[in-house]
């Protein structure tokens, strides 16, 4: 499964839950090209190492923030042999950049029914179904009809979701020993 939409997902949550998403980078490429496991293993090694050794007494993100590789950016690699790294931010769409033309990043069905792109509603809260929410006018009997077939509601996606709790509030801990 290789839907990037669930990188845009996890950067919506590290938003919600750190007000950044720094400590995140998307690289992106087709099979067989591009960056190396070992390449990326060794950055993520400099940046733990780098978190852990870090005397200062800042927040945990904030050290995250001060220890990332310089070079260490979101990026893409084009297709085919001899593949050129392209650093540049990932942005949710298609087309609207280098990126996204090579890979695009599609929605996924929740997204398709006003969810937004962090997916962290499993269970959404019911509201009752509404004409405003069709951008094209409906006949009375198509409006029963909807009202028949989405009996208990719609998705309310403007609420938290059913059972939906908010984050514990504890970083974990990084100890390379």
């Amino acid at each position: 499964m290789h839907m990037r939409f669930h990188s845009f997902s996890t950067r919506a949550r590290l938003d919600k839950a750190n007000g950044t998403h720094a400590n995140q980078v998307m690289l992106t490429r087709s099979s067989g090209h591009g960056f190396t496991l070992a390449g990326m293993l060794s950055d993520m090694d400099q940046w733990l190492t780098g978190i852990k050794g870090d005397p200062g007494g800042d927040t945990p993100i904030e050290k995250i923030v001060r220890n990332r590789p310089p070079g260490l950016t979101d990026a893409c690699w084009t297709r085919g042999i001899g593949a050129k790294k392209i650093a540049e931010p990932q942005v949710e769409g298609i087309g609207n950049t280098e990126c996204n033309t090579l890979y695009p990043v599609w929605t996924s069905p929740r997204m398709v029914a006003g969810a937004d792109v962090a997916n962290d509603i499993v269970k959404c809260r019911k509201r009752p179904v509404t004409r405003t929410d069709y951008q094209v006018p409906l006949t009375d009997g198509q409006f029963a009809d909807l009202q028949s077939v989405f009996g208990t509601g719609v998705c309310d996606w403007s609420v938290p979701g059913a059972g939906q709790q908010g984050l514990a509030g504890t970083w974990l801990d990084f100890d390379p020993a």
